[in-house]
């Protein structure tokens, strides 16, 4: 039972003043700034100071502390006057309503005892407010001050002399409240060596910051203090706190100390202040060997100079961890100069800062179509390559005539790559688009045309193929070829009325398709209008082997591209193996746990996590740091390979890749 009269939970008691603690602190930020700008206050800060008090008030009266919602709620008063603009705040209220939050925390401070905190002048000042009048600055006179002044003194003796954990914490809080800035050198020596308590250290630690807020120029004395730990808690403080004069000092201690975590402090905060005369230090960090140092470097040098000409050398030559951090920092600079950065870099040598750059522009999407186009157009095979699945993934129809063009590319990789961008497009135009490719030389290209066509089918695209199959020529095997690869069903059923056309497509089906797309084509015709259909079908015999003739080893296919996992997975199916399938090399870590397979099959080029980091990830793991991994990609440069031999990856294929290449590169490492 409580002196309120109430039984509080402890518990939620807990609870309650995590959540307010967290809120005041944000008050006392919200309330600095409103005083720096009290001539033109944000909608936005208001907003947010008026939500904040709202929800004290709440939570404190849930939690029966009716002293503390009762001021709450006063101070919600004065900024919902604001809000309706019956009132407006002006400067000689700021020091009733940092008394107000001051108050607040002295009763959070001491929850079971908070309605002892006299707040009675408060709520009439309050009052006076909202009335439109001027309250009392003080009870206090001008006279009264120094023995104000001679009142702080003995709390810090109390505190420098007394051994109790509670009675400190007390004191601290109390030191706070009461805004006795003059504390703050006594109270910094113990940050430099803390006390045994750890509560008692986050209790200084909050109480030290709180009022180094109030006297700024002791933030920057304390940079050239002896303590490494104050210099470090002061560096991290000049640039949240804006300290404009503190860049000489910051670049100081970057000529002179060697100690990590002071440093990563003083280069993040020469980035919050945007100083250029940071510049030089910064870039000579950008390549620091200790790594978490040159990220912290190149984040601050992206902030203070987002210039393109300047940061692109840097970033050419930039390790995995600092290059990302510039990726960071260029997201302050002009979008259009961010986004033809991006795409110069579409297929950087690192494949980890090659996804992100990919999940930048597709977030991007729209406006970086036409840099994309160029690229497309422009760039070496890789770029090519890398533009023509970026532009997959926008979804946007008017990259139809660029992803056409390059279709017709005499690489057959690249032509591949355009297929995957078009059938990745959802677009009626795709079945116009995927046609060409149906007859294209490649086998593995005409296959993932067809499959795209078969799932955007229209009548003038049925007509073409049943015409090149009543001529039974060279381009009628190809179709033939590819319907074995895939499940057309919706291709044929436009095609029933010509039954002379199936005898040689099921031949071809019952050769090379597997169980799953026979079975498919195998329901399609069982329906009463293919009854003549399955008569030709049942007269046809191939001999094949069978499912049975194989073991039932396990595959894990993991590519970000639908179609392809498609046609992987007939592949492997027909010949037995059993698939397991993942859109990204998370999702692909995830299966493994559930179902343990024989082999793992990944692309590397994939959102969320690449092919490469998926590899890394398997061979930490002492379970499957055995475990055979291929990677198709239609990368092709040596510096890739070895990143993925690195990785662990065992065999590197290059897509469009042919069947018989895939079961064999699976069978070498199976027979091992």
């Amino acid at each position: 039972m409580s002196e309120l009269g109430i039984d509080i939970d402890e518990e939620l008691l807990q609870e309650f003043h995590t959540e307010v603690s967290d809120i005041m602190e944000g008050l006392g930020d919200d309330f600095m700034t409103m005083e720096e700008q009290i001539d033109d206050l944000p909608s936005e800060l208001i907003d947010k100071v008026f939500r904040g008090l709202h929800t004290i008030k709440g939570n404190a009266g849930f939690v029966g502390l009716d002293s503390m919602s009762k001021l709450a709620h006063a101070m919600e008063d004065i900024f919902s006057a604001v809000r309706n603009n019956t009132i407006t705040i002006e400067a000689s209220y700021m020091d009733h309503i940092f008394a107000g939050i001051d108050a607040l925390k002295e009763m959070l401070a001491d929850p079971m005892h908070s309605s002892s905190v006299d707040i009675t002048i408060l709520i009439d000042s309050y009052r006076t407010i909202l009335e439109g009048n001027q309250p009392v600055i003080d009870e206090q006179s001008a006279e009264d001050e120094p023995i104000t002044e001679t009142l702080k003194e003995p709390l810090l003796e109390s505190f420098l002399n007394s051994d109790d954990l509670i009675e400190r914490i007390d004191l601290l809080q109390e030191m706070e409240s009461k805004q006795l800035t003059q504390c703050i050198p006594a109270l910094l020596e113990y940050i430099e060596t803390p006390f045994a308590d750890d509560p008692l250290n986050v209790i200084l630690d909050s109480t030290i910051k709180e009022l180094l807020k109030l006297k700024p120029e002791y933030i920057i004395e304390g940079l050239a203090h002896p303590g490494i730990k104050v210099q470090a808690l002061c560096a991290q403080l000049t640039g949240k706190h804006q300290l404009k004069d503190a860049s000489q000092a910051l670049l100081k201690i970057l000529d002179t100390s060697n100690d990590p975590e002071l440093l990563r402090a003083s280069l993040k905060s020469l980035g919050e202040l945007q100083d250029p005369i940071a510049l030089d230090d910064l870039r000579e960090f950008a390549f620091n060997d200790d790594p978490v140092l040159a990220a912290t470097a190149v984040s601050a040098l992206g902030l203070t100079q987002p210039d393109f000409a300047i940061l692109r050398p840097t970033f050419d030559r930039l390790p995995e961890l600092p290059a990302l951090a510039m990726l960071d920092g260029l997201a302050t600079g002009q979008p259009a100069a961010t986004i033809t950065f991006l795409v110069d870099h579409i297929h950087h040598p690192n494949s980890v800062i090659r996804r992100v750059i990919a999940n930048r522009i597709i977030a991007i999407n729209e406006p970086a179509i036409d840099p994309l186009a160029q690229k497309l157009a422009k760039g070496n095979r890789d770029e090519k390559i890398m533009a023509a699945n970026i532009l997959g993934n926008l979804n946007q129809q008017r990259i139809f005539p660029y992803l056409i063009a390059v279709a017709k590319d005499t690489d057959e990789n690249i032509r591949f790559a355009a297929y995957e961008a078009l059938g990745n497009i959802s677009s009626s135009q795709t079945c116009y688009t995927c046609y060409d490719g149906v007859y294209d030389q490649s086998l593995p290209i005409r296959t993932l045309a067809l499959t795209y066509l078969e799932d955007n089918i229209c009548a003038v695209a049925t007509g073409k193929i049943r015409r090149n199959l009543q001529k039974n020529d060279s381009k009628a095997e190809k179709i033939r070829e590819a319907m074995a690869h895939v499940a057309a069903t919706k291709i044929l059923g436009r095609l029933t009325d010509y039954p002379e056309l199936f005898e040689p497509i099921f031949s071809q089906i019952k050769k090379y398709s597997s169980v799953i797309i026979l079975e498919q084509y195998k329901s399609l015709l069982l329906q009463d209008k293919c009854k003549e259909l399955l008569t030709i079908w049942n007269n046809i015999s191939v001999e094949t082997k069978k499912a049975s003739d194989y073991k039932d080893q396990k595959v894990l296919i993991v590519d970000d591209l639908a179609t392809v996992i498609r046609i992987s997975t007939n592949i492997l199916n027909k010949v037995g193996y059993i698939t397991f399938t993942a859109m990204d090399g998370q999702q692909g870590l995830k299966v493994l746990e559930k179902h343990p397979v024989d082999i793992v099959i990944t692309d590397m080029n994939m959102p969320v996590m690449t092919g490469i980091e998926m590899a890394r990830k398997i061979r930490k793991n002492i379970l499957f740091e055995s475990l055979p991994l291929i990677m198709i990609t239609t990368e092709q440069n040596e510096n890739e390979k070895q990143a993925a031999k690195d990785a662990g990856i065992d065999i590197f294929l290059t897509k469009p890749f042919k069947p018989d290449e895939l079961l064999e590169c699976i069978e070498s490492l199976l027979s091992k």
